[in-house]
């Protein structure tokens, strides 16, 4: 196998309320490997300007706009509360649309899954997305939705996450994908990703019933307005 190159780019398009570990979870793994380097573009509205995360208001500095942003070899696009407004933006669009055709990774985060099908770059693949919001990316009829809660599934060169954490799982693979077995093995011992939660309770199938009804009401506002949004974006009834 020929050896891949020294440097890979990996870009993240960031909008106003994304996640915020959608974005730092994935950069914390990916800048540490060695073999190749990779260089994190931070992506904006504007460079050197801030781009207020979610939650606690957390801002991230953009290190280029969607204008002036280097080539890409990933494009990484995260969930949060503010996606419907990212979506509702030609600008974004555009820019996912046109840095996607010439990456060599495309991957949604979280609910980034509900963007990249909204730019229509699922279209012919399988895909996941977090629980509470799989009914929504079936609404996509070009969309194939994974069976069950995955962490992450690549299809092609597509690559789409459960909730939130799960971009951690999905890093280490990115990893083993752009070096190899071993060097992604080495990321996840450098960061001791061996997660051993003091509850069972972070998957729908194995959280009991009084959890999930609440973590599903906490959601039900922002459930609604990502399916009207893409309703109307696909020309669905009400």
């Amino acid at each position: 196998m020929e050896p891949g190159p020294a440097e890979v780019v990996v870009g993240f398009a960031l909008f106003e309320n994304a996640d915020l570990m959608d974005v730092t979870g994935p950069v914390e793994l990916l800048g540490s490997m060695s073999r190749p380097v990779v260089r994190t573009c931070l992506i904006g509205p504007a460079a050197a300007k801030p781009v207020v995360m979610h939650p606690c208001k957390v801002g991230i500095v953009a290190d280029a706009s969607f204008e002036d942003c280097p080539n890409l070899d990933v494009l990484i696009v995260p969930g949060g509360a503010g996606l419907v407004s990212a979506l509702e933006d030609g600008r974004y669009v555009a820019f996912l649309r046109e840095r996607a055709a010439r990456a060599r990774y495309v991957v949604g985060v979280c609910a980034g899954a509900l963007g990249l099908a909204a730019a229509g770059l699922l279209d012919g693949y399988l895909a996941t997305t977090h629980w509470a919001f799989l009914s929504a990316l079936g609404l996509f009829p070009q969309v194939s939705v994974a069976a069950g809660y995955p962490r992450y599934v690549i299809s092609g060169n597509r690559i789409t996450t459960g909730g939130v954490t799960s971009g951690l799982d999905m890093a280490i693979a990115l990893c083993a994908l752009l070096g190899g077995e071993a060097e992604a093995k080495r990321v996840q011992l450098l960061v001791q990703y061996s997660p051993r939660p003091p509850y069972g309770a972070g998957d729908p199938a194995a959280a009991d019933p009084i959890t999930l009804g609440q973590a599903s009401r906490d959601l039900e506002c922002l459930f609604a307005a990502r399916v009207a949004y893409i309703r109307k974006l696909l020309g669905l009834k009400p």
